[in-house]
């Protein structure tokens, strides 16, 4: 039986910044009406980190309440029974294609301040000038808006500038999937509590934040009905 990995999730707070010197070239924001998020949001189609979050469904009639939209203030009145053994996450494209699933996250824009004079690539930065977080990538990497132009950069950046508290860099992120009755819902992953990198089990019986051990990074696979005994037994 091949071993298990935890689907790490990245966080938004920075550890140190340094620019790369290019604009950003980044996967393009979503542009959707039926996004509830205002301006000060950025919203993407996509899931950010180095080894994005993911879950395991371990028993057979796994509902969750789940939304109509990407919209908090929604009611969850929407029981989606998720498919048995399905893993779901950005690596496992077999299961995105089967059950149409999206990935989309929401990021709050935040206003930072430089701190000093720096050059950022063609642009020389005053201090009190302000450069906007955007969004998280992967391994330290992120994008900022500088005079309404995208740029990527990683953690060196912060060196530069006013400090950011703990908890001031946010993101949401959600999973939109056809429902194994029919429709489609919009779950947001704070409601079922996965947060796989802070060793938190998901509150919803059937529903683990572990998967099947990766096929070479950027891969896996649904998981076994054996893999689901093994892994309910750990949630025990």
């Amino acid at each position: 039986m091949p071993g298990f990995f935890k689907l790490r999730r990245r966080t938004l707070m920075p550890v140190a910044l340094a620019l790369v010197g290019c604009a950003s070239t980044a996967p393009s924001s979503a542009q959707t009406t039926s996004v509830p998020y205002d301006k000060t949001w950025n919203i993407a189609k996509f899931w950010s980190g180095e080894y994005p979050t993911g879950f395991s469904v371990t028993r057979r009639g796994t509902i969750v309440l789940a939304r109509s939209g990407m919209d908090k203030s929604l009611p969850r009145t929407i029981k989606c029974e998720l498919p048995y053994l399905a893993v779901i996450h950005p690596w496992n494209q077999s299961r995105v294609k089967k059950s149409n699933i999206e990935f989309l996250s929401a990021t709050k824009i935040e206003r930072l301040t430089a701190k000093q004079d720096f050059d950022f690539h063609d642009i020389a930065i005053k201090k009190g000038d302000i450069l906007e977080y955007v969004q998280p990538f992967s391994e330290g990497m992120f994008q900022v808006r500088v005079a309404g132009k995208l740029y990527d950069a990683d953690e060196t950046l912060f060196e530069q500038l006013e400090d950011v508290e703990k908890g001031q860099l946010i993101q949401d992120e959600w999973v939109a999937l056809n429902c194994q009755r029919g429709g489609r819902a919009y779950i947001y992953l704070a409601d079922i509590d996965v947060r796989p990198y802070e060793n938190v089990k998901s509150t919803v019986p059937g529903i683990s934040d572990m998967g099947p051990e990766a096929m070479g990074y950027g891969k896996t696979r649904d998981i076994t009905e054996k893999e689901a005994r093994e892994l309910e037994k750990k949630a025990k």
